[in-house]
């Protein structure tokens, strides 16, 4: 039997602010930031327990993450995978899907059938990000780990269905 709703979440993973998209049925819901408390590993277990009730509450079908893959510090880097595999643990318990996304892949598809180009240079890419965001979603404010967020779930459903149209995947 075929769900009704299917929940995509989207986060842009930190061990102090983690940004959020909700999708429902490839339609954005809403988006906002977990927040941490505390210094080093209190802050980092603070993260790890808050998302843990955030996923298990929300119960998604697909959940999408952002590899940490560019240059960090020792400490932030083992942070951030432990979070990373954490979030891969949640989505196991759930019987939900996991997709490990690029940062440059997801803004990549994010555009497409657009003529939005996007920056090459980090600090540029973050106020693109959330401009970007904002102009699509309709709402001001937002911060970039909510514009990634968001990014990365618009990227993976632009994918998708590219994918579809080429004859590789199939709607479930």
């Amino acid at each position: 039997m075929r769900k009704k709703e299917i929940i995509l979440l989207s986060l842009d993973t930190s061990s102090t602010t983690t940004g959020y998209a909700i999708f429902i049925n490839g339609k954005y819901k809403e988006g906002g930031e977990i927040i941490a408390k505390g210094v080093k590993e209190q802050r980092r277990n603070d993260m790890l327990l808050k998302l843990e009730k955030f996923i298990k509450d929300l119960k998604p079908d697909i959940i999408i993450a952002e590899l940490p893959c560019k240059p960090l510090n020792a400490n932030t880097q083992r942070m951030l995978t432990i979070i990373y595999g954490s979030c891969l643990i949640y989505a196991l318990q759930l019987n939900a899907e996991f997709v490990e996304k690029r940062p440059k892949n997801s803004r990549k598809y994010a555009v497409l059938g657009t003529d939005e180009k996007v920056p090459e240079k980090r600090k540029e890419i973050k106020e693109w990000a959330i401009s970007f965001a904002e102009r699509q979603i309709g709402k001001a404010g937002i911060s970039d780990n909510e514009a990634d967020a968001y990014i990365q779930g618009l990227g993976y459903l632009n994918w998708w269905k590219e994918e579809e149209k080429l004859g590789k995947i199939k709607a479930i």
